[in-house]
């Protein structure tokens, strides 16, 4: 009998906390979850000429994505609506943008804008080799224009990687090259790339014509003539005698680099 009044007691006592609170307690566990708001962080590129809308948080996570370009008379055009967060085909402009999800909450509108696309290019300022006799001593001397920092490149002879790497500065030197024909590959820190050709050519070898006069036993009267040079990379040849004593238990003797300035040029 005390168990019998003592469940009727608890029953009485939840229904009318129930009408109390208006059936508000039924409501509170079976309600839907609470989303949060949407935020985001527009991201324009302008190499690869499109917005990406990054770090999304709240919604329910299937979000729409609305993109409207504001016209030169400062009014805004017609949305676009997307389903991807990287949206390509964009015009140059100030554009506004919202995130919607599926129960049609929507982010603050968030604005951008999106500059005209540039293009990497390159200046080869020097190239070849440093020793027509040394195969392996070509440098190439690159300067980049336009790009964002960091630039990564990529030197590739046909299908090889010669050499890479990082770097910060605009101007690069590839050393240690040889005579061949490269393909250079530089990216930027925002994706854009150009991809180059250059080749390594070898000048000719250097052809010294030369003629002598010995000297008489024990004088100092001998000459010798240089009467053309060719080959190299041409410019200003210079010269630089060494001579030996034969017999003589004494080193060479070295003169000094000479400048030539004409033919026939006589030491």
């Amino acid at each position: 009998m005390k168990r019998l009044v003592l469940t009727l007691f608890l029953l009485a006592f939840a229904l009318g906390v129930n009408a109390f609170l208006g059936g508000r307690v039924f409501e509170v566990f079976n309600s839907s979850p609470t989303t949060f708001p949407i935020s985001f962080d527009p991201f324009s590129n302008r190499c690869l000429q499109f917005i990406e809308i990054l770090n999304i948080e709240g919604g329910d996570g299937n979000y729409l994505y609305e993109i409207t370009l504001r016209n030169s008379d400062l009014t805004w055009g017609t949305p676009v609506i997307s389903n991807n967060n990287r949206i390509t085909n964009l015009s140059s402009g100030f554009y506004r943008i919202r995130v919607l999800d599926s129960s049609n909450q929507s982010s603050d509108y968030n604005y951008i804008t999106h500059n005209p696309p540039y293009v990497i290019n390159i200046n080869i300022v020097h190239k070849g080799l440093v020793c027509p006799e040394n195969q392996n001593s070509a440098v190439a001397l690159i300067s980049i224009i336009n790009g964002i920092t960091n630039y990564s490149w990529e030197l590739t002879d046909q299908s090889n990687i010669v050499t890479s790497g990082v770097s910060s500065s605009k101007s690069l030197i590839l050393s240690n090259l040889q005579v061949q024909d490269y393909q250079l590959k530089i990216t930027d820190g925002l994706g854009c790339f150009l991809n180059t050709n250059f080749s390594i050519t070898a000048p000719p070898s250097l052809v010294i014509q030369t003629s002598s006069q010995p000297s008489c036993f024990g004088e100092d009267n001998g000459a010798l003539t240089v009467n053309n040079i060719s080959g190299g990379w041409g410019g200003d040849y210079w010269i630089k005698v060494i001579q030996e004593q034969p017999g003589q238990n004494q080193p060479a003797v070295q003169l000094p680099w000479t400048k030539i300035t004409s033919f026939p040029f006589s030491l």
